[in-house]
């Protein structure tokens, strides 16, 4: 279901259960777009794969339900805006009630 062949690119994306924004690698993305594999809980240090293009999603992730917001090519200059300045700001979006 998700392909591991994207273009190498990062995706803004909403996911639904809770209208939070992620920006994501392109290949964590179903191909359909309607889905985004994303950890839950999430695990330590994982800014440092959720920013890099080359990360593999891994097989124990929850398939999510997304709004596809917006595609950015790995050189583009908006995504190094977003990556230098809002990576560091966002907020996990899966909350968990116990």
């Amino acid at each position: 279901m998700f392909e591991q062949g994207h273009e190498k690119t990062f995706s803004i994306v909403e996911f639904t259960i809770d209208n939070s924004v992620e920006i994501v690698p392109s290949s964590w993305i179903s191909e359909n777009q309607q889905e985004c594999k994303f950890p839950c809980p999430i695990p330590k240090g994982f800014l440092k794969v959720q920013s890099n293009i080359d990360s593999p999603t891994e097989e124990n992730w929850t398939d999510y339900k997304i709004s596809f917001v917006k595609r950015y090519g790995k050189s583009d200059f908006y995504i190094k805006i977003l990556t230098i300045n809002i990576f560091p700001l966002l907020k996990f979006p899966i909350k968990f009630s116990t």
